[in-house]
């Protein structure tokens, strides 16, 4: 590793550790993690220089430290810091998005250009590399393409979250989205809406409580909800206390989709939301549901009962395209509710078939262990015994520490099925006496039998009257919020709630919110090529640009699969192009975009200028003070007029063609004078003080100003020569 002994760069304050042994290296924390085995959380450390000799808070780097700390880097060093290597397809890939969904728009819109970078550089960050943890970003994407000039360090970030992104941009950005997706045809749907929750510890969180952890701990939670489309776009999230009734908190997202002019057809609920109070609260709010029933409701019971063997096999149950039979019936299905929905019964072939399949070898496994076990105990059994003979006084035993062995137990997911049954009537069975009785495993066959009938037996419960062919579409879409948990929560990093307020959980939400968009539209294109999104996302992430001569370019050497995504979104693979002269025209410290200027003057009528000189001034002046008189129309003299043809020729014209064009027009010519222009009058010359008394600097270029070594479109300036010689004629 290179140590730079001519660059003094100061010690950083954080995450550093000096160690004083010879050269006394400067250690820095990479990362930390958590070793299960030890319950300890292990440093990952690495050297980044050595002290300077003659000044303690000074020190030598190396090149970790260059790569750890561009930015310092550059300004002690006066090296540009810009690696020779970057990757650009996810910042490819978010410009064509943009060019179709407008997501990088609408976000910059509700949280500004410097914040709205960092989110973006942050969500890139997560669907890369799956995960939210702030220390990993840094070092993961030092070779991206970023929004921002460099990636920003896990501080700035904290504060972000904390500080800079408030509740009013989150709201904004929301309601920006919602009217979006209702401008892209989103109106009168079902939406799949679920609630989940992650585990919460830090105590500066307020919205942390206990409830039902899905970690199943005895630890304080924090619970949000997604609303998605059957094809599993997110519309929008919600945030909540981790002891809300997710059915409650289910209000919020439906009153807030209704006010951006989002009309909801009903949402589709799973099993968690199959209860008393949540029905009763759908029903009072007048919000149609299709939720699927969890466990044996009394509706349920009774339905089963009437037609679960009926419908088995029964062609006159069997419903179109699928291999299902159902059967709708209205039922009271809670006691302490009555209320009366429509509960649909359905038999699932397939999946009956391999339900009864896994439990039977489930069942043939956990017999031979049982089986194997028991010969195991017979022998420890014996062996206890010979060894108790020897001994004889229980004294004896108490100190050799020996134990009587227990017999083995059935596992308590099959304790339904299996069981031991200890066979007495041996030969040499003697009564008190263990040694010989004789075990064997049982299969308990009606419990078996039982559980074998209801396999592939499921009901869905519905506030209205709808076919059995339609409930199963429609329920068979909720999957789509399923995948959309499972990305947020593996596919992104958010399993684990890694913050320490209030204010920061909400931000995180909103970025991990706003990353799921970028994903999920990453998947439309995957689906459509049969590839998966992570296939998908690491195809685009081979696209990059090399560094040569402090210029970044880029080799068209893009596969199939890279220009389809492209090409799926509008864009040609010019974009990449576009991209990296962006990259160029940020280092070489130019604008990638104009400024914006104030608007100025409203253009004049070109056609009629460029005939006006002072003569015509005149003229016109003179007829409209002769108009005024009563005096003959000067439009009717015969003066001749010049006037540009479409070949750019000057011909002559009659003024009497004029006069009679304007007299079979409806609208009179307008014969005012011409305004006066506005702003300085010719001729003025500016005081040598501006209006604060400060002298006024000479506009054009300062004396000693260098041009930079690029021009505009990021090709390098070549030097003036000699200018050319005028041969003698």
């Amino acid at each position: 590793m290179t140590v730079f002994h001519n660059v003094r760069v100061p010690i950083p304050k954080e995450h550093v550790t000096v160690r004083h042994t010879h050269n006394c290296p400067v250690e820095y924390v990479l990362e930390q993690i958590y070793n299960k085995r030890k319950k300890i959380v292990e440093n990952r450390r690495t050297i980044i220089g050595y002290v300077c000799p003659d000044s303690p808070n000074m020190m030598f780097p190396n090149s970790q430290y260059r790569q750890i700390f561009p930015n310092e880097w550059s300004i002690n060093s006066n090296e540009p810091a810009a690696p020779a290597y970057k990757k650009i397809g996810m910042y490819c890939a978010l410009k064509a998005i943009n060019n179709k969904e407008k997501i990088i728009d609408l976000v910059k819109e509700a949280f500004g250009d410097e914040i709205s970078d960092s989110i973006l550089d942050f969500a890139m960050y997560s669907i890369l590399y799956k995960s939210a943890t702030l220390s990993l970003f840094q070092k993961s994407m030092s070779e991206q393409m970023l929004f921002n000039k460099s990636p920003r360090s896990d501080s700035y970030y904290s504060n972000l979250f904390q500080k800079e992104i408030n509740q009013s941009s989150i709201i904004k950005f929301k309601k920006s989205w919602a009217l979006h997706c209702r401008a892209k045809g989103i109106d009168n749907v079902w939406l799949c809406i679920d609630g989940s929750n992650d585990d919460c510890t830090s105590k500066g969180v307020e919205l942390a409580e206990k409830g039902h952890a899905k970690s199943h701990k005895n630890i304080n939670i924090v619970s949000f909800s997604y609303a998605v489309t059957s094809s599993g776009l997110p519309v929008t999230f919600n945030v909540y206390r981790g002891g809300l009734v997710d059915a409650k908190a289910m209000k919020q997202i439906t009153d807030f989709l209704q006010e951006c002019n989002i009309g909801i057809r009903g949402v589709i609920l799973d099993r968690g939301y199959c209860n008393s109070k949540a029905i009763k609260f759908l029903c009072e709010n007048n919000i149609p549901y299709i939720i699927i029933v969890k466990g044996s409701p009394l509706g349920a019971e009774q339905i089963v009962n009437e037609y679960g063997e009926a419908i088995k096999g029964n062609a006159s149950y069997f419903i179109d395209d699928t291999t299902l039979f159902g059967v709708q019936k209205p039922y009271q299905i809670f006691k302490d509710y009555k209320h009366a929905d429509y509960l649909t019964l359905f038999f699932d072939c397939a999946n009956a078939s391999d339900r009864i399949t896994t439990l039977m070898k489930k069942i043939n496994r956990e017999k031979s262990r049982l089986v194997r076990a028991l010969a195991t105990y017979k022998d420890k059994l014996l062996n206890y015994y010979s060894k108790a003979l020897k001994l004889k006084d229980s004294k004896d035993i108490e100190k050799e520490n020996l134990v009587k062995p227990e017999l083995p137990k059935v596992s308590d997911n099959l304790k339904d099925f299996l069981s031991i049954k200890a066979n007495d009537k041996s030969e040499d069975y003697k009564p008190g006496d263990d040694k010989s009785i004789q075990y064997e495993v049982v299969i308990n066959t009606e419990n078996f039998q039982n559980a074998i009938n209801k396999k592939g037996l499921y009901c869905i419960l519905s506030s209205e009257e709808l076919a059995p062919s339609e409930i199963d579409k429609l329920y068979s879409s909720r999957s789509s919020s399923e995948i959309q948990y499972k990305i947020f929560k593996t596919e992104l990093g958010y399993g684990t709630t890694r913050i320490h307020f209030t204010s920061s959980l909400y931000s995180k939400f909103a970025v991990g919110f706003i990353s799921s968009i970028i994903r999920y539209q990453m998947q439309l294109h995957a689906r459509s090529i049969d590839q998966s999104t992570t296939n998908m996302i690491r195809e685009m992430n081979m696209l990059s640009e090399i560094k040569i001569n402090d210029v970044y370019t880029f080799s068209h050497i893009e596969n199939k699969r890279q220009l389809s995504f492209l090409e799926f979104f509008g864009c040609s693979e010019t974009l990449i192009d576009k991209c990296v002269k962006e990259d160029n025209d940020r280092i070489a410290g130019r604008r990638p975009t104009p400024g914006y200027r104030k608007p100025g003057p409203k253009p004049k009528d070109k056609a009629n200028d460029k005939n006006r000189g002072p003569a015509a001034m005149t003229s016109a002046t003179t007829s409209s003070t002769e108009a005024s008189a009563g005096a003959p129309n000067p439009l009717q003299e015969s003066t001749p007029r010049t006037h540009e043809t479409s070949n750019g020729d000057a011909s002559i014209s009659d003024s009497t063609a004029v006069h009679s064009s304007a007299e079979h027009s409806d609208t009179k010519p307008n014969l005012r004078a011409e305004t006066k222009k506005r702003g300085v009058k010719p001729g003025t010359k500016r005081g040598d003080f501006n209006k604060d008394g400060t002298p006024r600097k000479k506009p054009g270029v300062q004396a000693g100003t260098k041009r930079s070594l690029y021009k505009n479109d990021g090709t390098l300036r070549q030097k003036p020569g000699p200018k050319p010689k005028i041969a003698a004629v």
